[in-house]
Formats: C-alpha cells, structure tokens, sequence
C-alpha cells in the first residue's frame, strides 16, 4: 500500500513537473513575442514621430518665411508713409518720445 501511494505521488510530481516546465516554454515564448511586439511598436511610433517632426518643421519654416515678408512689407509701407508725410513722422517719433519720458519719470 506504501509502495502505491509513493508511486502515485511520484507520478503527479512528474506529471507537475511536465506541466511547469511547458509553462515556463509557454512563458517563454509569450515572452519573446511580446519582446517582438514592443520592437515593432516602438519603431512604428519612431517613424511617426519622425514624420511629425519633419511636418512640424516644415510648417514652422513656411510660418517664418511669412513673417519676413510681413515684416519686409510693414517696413517698405513705414518707409514710404514717412517720405509721403515727413511731418507726421516727426509728430509721431516726438508724442512716442514724451511717452516713454514721461513713462521713465513715473517708475523712478
């Protein structure tokens, strides 16, 4: 009877053995796949941000390039109100001067 239930319990501990080491397999491999995923993933995100990066400079170019020709414009349209009416380009330099002298004194 002894030697029955030794041979049993000897049985289901090879039998759970087996079982953990196919778990262990199974893990494994789970393991490798997911390795595998998180790779693929990461490089999918990489070219993503990649591309966005590019399109963001691009656009930022593109913004800049207009704000010159803004800038170029305005000052082309200053230059050319002051040659029309030099004396409102004084008036005007003259009342932005006493602003910022009387803005001066008050903060002191």
């Amino acid at each position: 009877m002894a030697h029955t239930k030794t041979k049993l319990h000897h049985d289901d501990t090879d039998r759970l053995r087996e079982e953990f080491d196919t778990l262990r397999s199974d893990f494994q491999s789970l393991a490798r796949e997911l390795r595998s995923f998180a790779r693929h993933e990461e490089e999918a995100l990489e070219g993503k941000a990649s591309d966005r990066v590019v399109a963001l400079k691009t656009a930022g170019e593109h913004q800049l390039e207009l704000a010159k020709r803004y800038a170029a414009d305005a000052g082309k349209a200053a230059e050319k109100t002051v040659r029309e009416h030099p004396g409102y380009a004084v008036a005007g330099a003259a009342a932005v001067g006493f602003l910022l002298g009387a803005l001066t004194l008050r903060h002191r």
